[in-house]
């Protein structure tokens, strides 16, 4: 049982909107299309195909909202309810790219996962309010337990595993890079601390310098469980007066 509810979110009206417009859409096709020679049983037939999905989903959409508490946070729909405590947070993966439609920008598609300990699991995006509030709190709440846990890991000398991205006090860090074009599949390139030049999260994506680089790739956020304790890590580790 977690402590008392500190701030709830809701479901996101825009997407609500959005699926009920879809519906009223799929209704308006099943009006357009009927024949009124047939039998009475296709027209319901189309509605029923047509527009109960999109019911479904608005219904779903309806009972979703996550809570968040000191000690953890709540994800509740129309199939249960799910908790996590923070200090049981292993893994936090997050996702934020901008959506386009002929070169507009429509919005930003937020996608977070949490993963604890014990195998439990919490994903949702942009079917809750506010996401981008939401992703800023989840940064919030798991960093510190998770940055003590890899400071902890790292102090032992073992090899820390953010996904794309691997970091030991001994060796510096390797990271996982496209392959080159005579190459198949992927790379990874070994950066010593003392070549690190550089280091930033920019665009979804984590980037690293070598001394001297002036351009890099590096994977997106989404493939780098942790990313932002990872930057902590490495600001900790290279720039401590900070």
């Amino acid at each position: 049982m977690l402590s008392s509810p500190r701030e709830t979110y809701g479901p996101n009206k825009i997407v609500l909107a959005v699926v009920a417009l879809l519906g009223l859409g799929g209704l308006y096709l099943a009006y357009a299309v009927r024949d009124p020679k047939t039998d009475a049983l296709t027209p319901g037939l189309l509605v029923l195909v047509l527009v109960a999905p999109f019911v479904a989903i608005f219904i779903w959409l309806l009972s979703v909202g996550v809570t968040f508490h000191e000690d953890g946070i709540t994800y509740k729909s129309w199939f249960g309810t799910r908790e996590i405590r923070w200090g049981d947070v292993e893994r936090f993966y997050f996702r934020a790219a901008k959506r386009s439609i002929n070169f507009v920008p429509i919005g930003t598609y937020y996608y977070f996962k949490l993963r604890d300990r014990q195998g439990g699991r919490l994903s949702f995006g942009n079917r809750i309010a506010h996401p981008s509030e939401v992703g800023a709190k989840l940064i919030e709440y798991t960093f510190k337990p998770l940055l003590t846990t890899a400071a902890q890991a790292f102090d032992s000398g073992a090899e820390l595993d953010f996904g794309e991205i691997r970091v030991s006090r001994g060796h510096g860090l390797k990271v996982k890079k496209p392959a080159r074009w005579y190459q198949i599949g992927t790379r990874v390139e070994e950066i010593p601390w003392n070549e690190v030049a550089d280091y930033r999260i920019a665009d979804g994506c984590f980037y690293v310098w070598r001394v001297g680089q002036k351009r890099t790739t590096g994977p997106e956020i989404s493939r780098v469980p942790n990313a932002f304790v990872l930057k902590g890590l490495l600001d900790a580790v290279l720039r401590p007066e900070r």
